[in-house]
């Protein structure tokens, strides 16, 4: 039944992910999505997000979580992967490996939402938000 309930639940944020994305542009669209998780990880109460808190807890002694976990994060990486691209085809964003700007994204993701059980302010989560798309950005 875990393993059910975290299926769905990487499915679901997937589908999330793709509709964020979709729209406005490779620039509006990551920013977009890192808006909006910045926003939901500095919600009060934040309990954090299933998937990192999984990765963190379980994908290191638990082989299936583990598993599990990284096929979600390939399928959304190539996602992130395929939108820098059309960025940096469009000239809005700095060339580079695509795939590794996508692991960034997801770093960078994750680190927001670790963060965010911290008590990470919203303010200072914007700012990150701003710092990091002026890296990615042409």
């Amino acid at each position: 039944m875990f393993m059910r309930s975290l299926d769905r639940y990487l499915a679901e944020g997937r589908q999330l992910t793709r509709e964020a994305l979709d729209g406005g542009g490779p620039v509006a669209a990551i920013r977009r999505w890192l808006e909006t998780v910045a926003e939901m990880a500095t919600e009060p109460p934040y309990r954090g997000c299933f998937a990192v808190n999984c990765a963190v807890e379980l994908a290191p002694h638990d082989s299936e979580v583990r598993q599990c976990l990284e096929t979600h994060d390939r399928q959304v990486r190539r996602l992130f992967s395929d939108l820098v691209r059309h960025g940096q085809e469009a000239g809005a964003l700095r060339d580079g490996d695509p795939s590794l700007y996508a692991r960034q994204l997801s770093v960078f993701i994750n680190g927001l939402q670790v963060e965010g059980k911290k008590g990470l302010p919203r303010a200072e989560a914007k700012r990150l938000v701003d710092l990091f798309m002026q890296t990615l950005t042409a």
